[in-house]
């Protein structure tokens, strides 16, 4: 997690104590709240998901030697979704998943970013991006993952005897989205 600040300066951080700190669980089912909220379906494009937030998204980086996908929050409402260059869109898919993970848990839509702009008045955005593994990115993970792969959907196909390859297609996700998800569900 960083800090913008105006001047361009960037400050890394672990100071904000935005986990949630909630069971895996939890986070799992307010995630397909969100997708029913949101009238997430399979065969959306997720991209939409930005846009009806207020976000943006682009193909690039940082600049912060992240090759991995990251979000600059500014406030509520506003937010960019940057992507990796190097993968397609069925790992994208999972990027702007966790992406907004953190847009939602860690920051309430914005709001806490809008309040720490009042307290710091040079801050210009909070960001996140996959620079170690903390509970910020596994809440996101956790978020990500049950947005895109409801448990009870999940489970049904896997009982269906389906393969990780049609079980990736019918999410729009990658095949290790689906190993992955498989294993921290037990199956």
């Amino acid at each position: 997690m960083f800090y913008l600040y105006e001047n361009g300066r960037v400050e890394h951080t672990t100071n904000l104590n935005l986990e949630l700190n909630v069971y895996q669980n939890d986070v799992f089912q307010f995630a397909e709240r969100m997708r029913n909220h949101l009238n997430f379906e399979n065969s959306n494009d997720i991209r939409h998901v930005v846009q009806q937030l207020g976000g943006n998204l682009e193909i690039g980086n940082l600049h912060l030697d992240n090759q991995d996908g990251s979000i600059l929050v500014n406030g509520e409402g506003h937010f960019t979704i940057y992507l990796p260059e190097h993968t397609g869109d069925l790992r994208d898919n999972f990027t702007i998943a966790h992406e907004l993970g953190h847009y939602i848990l860690h920051t309430n839509y914005g709001a806490k970013v809008t309040s720490l702009k009042k307290e710091f008045q040079d801050l210009q955005a909070v960001g996140f991006y996959r620079h170690e593994s903390n509970r910020l990115e596994w809440e996101a993970n956790w978020f990500g993952s049950s947005f895109l792969m409801p448990e009870s959907d999940f489970k049904n196909l896997v009982s269906q005897g389906l393969d990780n390859y049609t079980i990736s297609a019918i999410f729009n996700v990658s095949v290790n989205a689906v190993i992955v998800r498989k294993k921290v569900l037990g199956i």
